[in-house]
């Protein structure tokens, strides 16, 4: 079985492991190439071969291959102390710290929008 990991950020030892017990046995490509849009993530899954695909995307990225019947594996990270951090982002001083929790398989995107009304004070002038 072959696996696609889609991120310019290589995958944890945890994730690894993780992915190891969900699917076994695998072959993992690691893909770190910035891509384009969501047309090039979709032609490098199809030209990989790859039974399952980790993608980190932009909502808007991950929403199309949705649309191209795709369903990514995402990973599920938590904030948390430094000290437990797999990763590091940067940030202001000691920037943020996460772990990875688990992966799920993303099967929709959905946007919920509101109307904006006019502030009061705005309305009286």
């Amino acid at each position: 079985m072959t696996l696609l990991w889609l991120s310019k950020h290589s995958p944890t030892p945890s994730q690894r492991a993780e992915l190891t017990r969900l699917f076994g046995d695998h072959e993992l490509r690691i893909d770190p190439q910035p891509f384009s849009d969501a047309g090039d993530v979709a032609r490098r899954i199809r030209r990989s071969g790859a039974s399952e695909v980790v993608v980190v995307a932009p909502l808007a990225v991950l929403r199309k291959l949705l649309e191209f019947g795709f369903a990514p594996l995402t990973a599920d990270m938590e904030q948390c102390r430094p000290e437990e951090a797999e990763i590091q982002t940067p940030g202001y001083l000691q920037g943020r710290h996460y772990k990875f929790r688990k992966f799920r398989r993303l099967r929709s995107i959905t946007l919920e929008y509101e109307e904006i009304e006019p502030r009061r004070e705005v309305q009286a002038k």
